[in-house]
């Protein structure tokens, strides 16, 4: 399946966690330590900077080359440090669709016009296709005409967006969580609706650069609709990991999250394993949870919810 990654805190290199770190978002493109295929359908990510020019407003890259031969990312990569920042490699080939096309609006993460806010998804909804129209019906008609790709996760996006309504301030991290909470379960119910209990995963990374909202969650886990489905896809769900502390990088030859003594975290690294070799510092997020990490007010402060929709 898909890699999501996620961070926010201190100034950090972006491409110590593209590029540079033990289990970078690009090893895990052609070495995962979790799956057994490559994640090749394309590369994105968002970053912000808070000292940049309209720091609400990230730096965005999408992109179908292999994120090892793509020489464009790995010198913009280079360049930007980030506070906060959303990536993703993107995978195909476990379901049968129009989502298994390679095209730069089908990478993720998502963000449309005139909003700040961006969502990465590492999963599928199954049998999609029967339920789009009725997803499309509950997303405002604004955000439908956004939509670009053929994706799922593009509309749970325009849904997520929908359920915020047209607001144009920034929303908090409880907003965001709050909508999350209400999209999932509106697509809980569309399943339902067309008769679709079938394992569909819905691991997600949303942010708007004062906050990252994280869920580890699947619908109907276990259930499969064919043999061949129960093969293809990971009998475990879809692991997210996230490491606290002050400051991601190489100390002594070792990538790791170090944490100062007797200073509170302010850094956290979220992704769909562990960067690092070393992962005596990283924590498996539950399963059917919700992670929230509010930078809103100058330092970290981090909850959980559980997801039961």
């Amino acid at each position: 399946m898909c890699r999501l990654l996620g961070y926010i805190g201190a100034p950090v290199s972006l491409s110590d966690l593209v590029f540079k770190s033990d289990q970078s978002l690009a090893v895990q493109a052609y070495s995962s330590n979790t799956q057994n295929f490559l994640n090749v359908a394309g590369i994105g990510f968002a970053a912000w900077q808070n000292n940049s020019v309209n720091p609400r407003v990230p730096f965005s890259y999408h992109s179908t080359d292999l994120p090892m031969y793509d020489r464009n990312l790995q010198r913009l990569t280079e360049k930007i440090t980030t506070n906060c920042a959303v990536g993703h490699i993107r995978a195909t080939g476990y379901m049968p669709g129009s989502s298994n096309i390679i095209t730069i609006p089908n990478c993720h993460p998502f963000q449309f016009r005139n909003t700040d806010i961006v969502l990465a998804h590492n999963g599928g909804l199954s049998n999609f296709d029967a339920i789009k129209l009725q997803i499309t019906n509950l997303c405002h008609e604004q955000y439908s005409l956004e939509v670009q790709g053929n994706t799922d996760s593009e509309w749970i996006y325009a849904l997520l967006m929908s359920k915020l309504g047209e607001k144009v301030e920034a929303r908090s991290a409880a907003e965001i969580a709050d909508a999350t909470l209400n999209t999932l379960a509106e697509i809980r119910a569309v399943r339902e609706s067309a008769g679709i209990n079938t394992h569909s995963a819905a691991n997600l990374i949303i942010s708007n650069g004062k906050c990252l909202i994280a869920t580890c969650f699947t619908y109907d886990f276990g259930c499969y609709d064919e043999l061949v489905n129960q093969a293809v896809l990971s009998p475990e769900m879809h692991s997210l990991w996230y490491s606290m502390g002050n400051q991601f990088g190489c100390f002594n030859g070792h990538w790791t999250m170090k944490r100062d003594e007797g200073e509170d975290c302010s850094s956290l690294v979220l992704a769909s394993e562990p960067l690092t070799n070393d992962t005596s510092t990283w924590v498996e997020l539950q399963k059917y949870t919700m992670l929230i990490v509010d930078y809103s007010h100058g330092q970290m402060s981090l909850s959980t919810r559980e997801i039961d929709v």
